[in-house]
C-alpha cells in the first residue's frame, strides 16, 4: 500500500485527477449543494483577471445557456418575463421627461383601447 501512495504520490497532479474520474467509487459522493459551491467558486476565479469586455461575454454566453436550457419560455410582456430582462441588461435608464412621456403614450394607448372596446361592443 504504501508503494501505492508512493506511486501516486510521484504522478503529476493531472494524472492524479484523471485516475480520479476514471474511478469514481473512489470519491466520496459529494452534496449538490457542495458541487455547486465548488463550481462557482472555480468561476469565479476564471473569470476575475478576465478585462470588462470578456466579461461581458462570459455574462451574454451564462444568459445564452440560462434561455436554451430553460425549462418553460416566459410570455412575452409578462412581469416575469420583463423582470428576467432587466436581470439580463441591468437597470433601464431615461433621460429627463422621457419616463414620463412613455408613460402619457400608454395611458393614451391604454384609453383609446377602452374607446374602441366601448364602440364595439354598442
Amino acid at each position: 500500500m504504501d508503494d501505492e501512495r508512493g506511486r501516486q504520490a510521484a504522478q503529476p497532479a493531472v494524472l492524479r485527477y484523471v485516475s480520479r474520474i476514471a474511478n469514481p467509487t473512489d470519491l466520496q459522493p459529494m452534496k449538490e449543494a457542495e458541487m455547486k459551491q465548488q463550481m462557482e467558486t472555480r468561476l469565479v476565479a476564471a473569470v476575475q483577471d478576465l478585462p470588462p469586455e470578456k466579461l461581458l461575454q462570459v455574462i451574454d454566453f451564462a444568459g445564452y445557456l440560462r434561455s436554451k436550457y430553460a425549462p418553460e419560455t416566459l410570455q412575452r410582456g409578462s412581469s416575469e418575463a420583463i423582470l428576467q430582462a432587466l436581470e439580463q441588461v441591468g437597470p433601464l435608464q431615461f433621460a429627463p421627461g422621457e419616463l414620463d412621456t412613455l408613460l402619457a403614450e400608454i395611458q393614451t394607448m391604454r384609453e383609446m383601447d377602452m374607446e374602441t372596446d366601448n364602440e364595439l361592443s354598442t
